[in-house]
């Protein structure tokens, strides 16, 4: 409505009725009330959602990672009835995954998240070589296609068949990467049937013949020379070895000069290294017998038939993010552990010392539940308790992780800044490697540590009696440093707990508290360990994947580990939370810390497995259940989360008790 000066109101507003006046004013009012009734509902329904989320929080951090847990979750299932679902309901609904794909396991993610940090990270001139050289790599991989392993294929055997003598064969095999005539059993050893016989023994030959082919002229009359001279060495009795020295090697095999060969591998002359005299002396008399000619085409196809079993793998591969992770991971592990470091430091020091402390509490639980195991003697608990205060826990990354020269020594120490393709940067990285193995086996150099080693899972050392942890261990899903106590010991809480628990599997309980291998167990004990073991192996092998049962025997000690690792960090976090006066809740009447415990817990297990032959394999032959049933074979006989989820106790239930 228009106004007019002095506060006059338009002439046809004079003589209007009153009541519509009146109606008007109300409408004003009614509208201003709700106004200003909305805006105090939205007061107060914020006030109530933060009391609701965060009032128990010591952090809104924290209460961020409570919501990493609720990502996943499906609150609509019954947890007492079907906790994977009720854990991982909202991931497996989201997920779709393949073969290929990261994403089968929850826990993959955590290499993914590893992966698309180094990435998306660009090499630039303010890096040190070793760290260029692994986002150098990284990049390549991306950006690699089939089309390339085809034309570099082509490319190494036109040039290995232009090759004019057999000692110049020999060095080529070697340039790329193949080097299967030396033995790698961590012994020296030069291993000619190893050579012969590429995959021990599964030659085909098809492909020999196709080799023979490829050679210029027309190679196809040698093949059958050449099937000969193979069958004539898979019946022949060449196993027997004896210990000489590198110039006896070179002067005993004259159908080919390995000098260059040995060259490549530091070898001097006088070093001595185990081998099979009686092959090489049969190796001679047959090529001697084929002719100079016809000995250079056997051994460059042999040598052809080599590069392609050596590469064959990645001919056909689709290089997905999962596929270029676990290359790069291959040869780049102690790096990608150092640069995740360098990154974040301070975090990291934070991290070692809290889990320190949680291991503390680890160790103080594990020794009351063995304490309160009634049907142990005295004698066997003593031996145990003496075995966890002496297991050696190994957290922190060693000294050297940082110092690029001895990464260099470890991982790849040149530069592939100059290499134009992804295949060339492969074969120079598998030759590098190859050579660092022989090396490490020669002078006895490599650290056993491995914990830089961002894949490799957490694991125990029966004879050391040790536990070693490794950077993968404090990424999600298995640890945040912003995660409330009960998420953390719910997560990597048990998953050191689990390897504790190897301990006392059925391997570890070969060595007593010294790693002295011998039958320490009372008769009683051991009568009653036996009878838990058989009662997890008959509630695994009742679990079916994929219309597949479970090996219930190889998956026995990892079983055991689950169980044993679930009870032993429940209780070790009620010490921690009991110290620390420690308690939260998400969603009052919903989540108790207890909840958020078993949660973290479980959604370490959320996965799919699509019907494949590799996941059917996982299933009928691996030593771990699938995740489902890691999960659920734990909680099943957890009292502890009968409790906390108020959940019927079933007295005629058979429950397997670790301890």
């Amino acid at each position: 409505m228009e106004s007019l000066p002095n506060g006059h109101m338009p002439a046809d507003y004079k003589g209007t009725n009153s009541a519509v006046r009146k109606k008007c004013l109300l409408k004003t009012v009614l509208a201003s009330t709700l106004a200003v009734s909305f805006l105090i509902c939205c007061v107060v329904v914020t006030w109530m959602l933060t009391k609701h989320h965060y009032q128990h929080y010591q952090t809104e951090t924290e209460a961020a990672a409570a919501f990493y847990i609720l990502d996943k979750a499906n609150f609509s299932a019954d947890p007492c009835t079907d906790f994977f679902t009720y854990s991982c309901g909202a991931w497996n609904s989201r997920v779709i995954t393949d073969y290929d794909s990261f994403y089968e396991s929850e826990r993959e993610k955590s290499d993914l998240n590893v992966y698309k940090l180094i990435s998306s990270s660009q090499p630039d001139d303010n890096l040190h070589t070793v760290y260029k050289n692994l986002l150098t790599t990284t990049q390549y991989c991306i950006n690699h296609t089939e089309s390339d392993n085809v034309v570099a294929m082509d490319s190494w055997l036109t040039t290995l068949f232009s090759k004019p003598s057999a000692d110049e064969v020999m060095t080529y095999v070697g340039e790329l990467g193949t080097f299967t005539m030396l033995g790698f059993h961590w012994t020296k050893s030069f291993e000619l049937k190893d050579w012969l016989f590429p995959l021990y023994g599964d030659i085909s030959m098809d492909d020999v013949k196709m080799y023979l082919k490829q050679q210029p002229g027309d190679g196809s009359g040698l093949y059958d020379e050449c099937a000969k001279f193979l069958s004539e060495i898979e019946k022949g009795n060449y196993k027997t070895t004896k210990k000489i020295s590198v110039k006896e090697i070179i002067d005993l095999a004259d159908f080919a000069n390995l000098s260059g060969y040995f060259k490549q591998f530091s070898y001097e002359l006088e070093d001595e290294i185990y081998t099979n005299t009686s092959l090489i002396t049969y190796l001679n008399n047959y090529f001697h017998k084929i002719g100079e000619e016809n000995r250079l085409n056997v051994l460059k196809s042999i040598a052809a038939l080599h590069v392609q079993k050596k590469y064959d793998y990645t001919m056909n591969l689709q290089f997905t993010e999962k596929i270029c992770f676990t290359f790069v991971e291959s040869f780049f592990s102690f790096t990608i552990g150092s640069y995740l470091l360098q990154r974040d430091r301070s975090n990291y020091d934070k991290t070692i010392e809290s889990v320190r402390e949680m291991i503390s509490n680890l160790v103080r639980a594990y020794k009351d539940v063995v304490l309160e195991a009634s049907w142990l003697d005295d004698k066997s608990s003593a031996i145990i308790i003496d075995k966890l205060e002496r297991m050696n826990f190994y957290v922190d990354s060693p000294s050297w992780i940082h110092n690029t020269s001895e990464l260099q020594r470890r991982n790849y120490g040149g530069d592939l800044s100059n290499l134009s393709s992804f295949m060339e940067i492969f074969k120079e990285l598998r030759k590098d490697q190859t050579l660092k193995v022989l090396h490490n086996s020669l002078d006895n150099r490599e650290d056993t540590r491995l914990s830089p080693h961002i894949s490799l899972n957490p694991n125990y050392n029966s004879i050391a009696n040790t536990v070693n942890l490794a950077l993968k261990s404090y990424i999600v899903p298995y640890y945040d440093e912003r995660w409330p106590l009960a998420m953390k010991y719910g997560a990597l809480g048990a998953i050191i707990a689990h390897e504790m628990t190897h301990g006392f599997d059925t391997n570890g309980l070969k060595y007593d508290s010294e790693a002295q291998e011998r039958d320490w167990l009372s008769g009683k004990s051991k009568e009653r360990i036996n009878k838990t073991h058989k009662c997890i192996m008959d509630q695994y092998g009742k679990y079916s994947m994929l219309g597949y049962k479970m090996d219930r025997k190889k998956t026995l000690n990892e079983n055991l580990a689950d169980n044993g690792g679930l009870q032993v960090a429940y209780r070790a976090f009620q010490y921690a939370k009991a110290n620390q006066s420690f308690h939260i809740r998400l969603h009052k009447s919903l989540l108790t810390d207890e909840h958020l415990f078993f949660l973290a817990f479980g959604e370490m297990r959320c996965s799919r497995m699509t019907s494949n032959y590799k996941n059917i394999q996982k299933i009928t032959t691996a030593m771990y259940s699938p995740e489902k049933y890691r999960l659920l074979g734990s909680i099943a006989n957890s009292k502890d989360f009968y409790k906390a989820f108020n959940c019927k106790l079933e007295d005629d239930k058979r429950y397997c008790e670790i301890w």
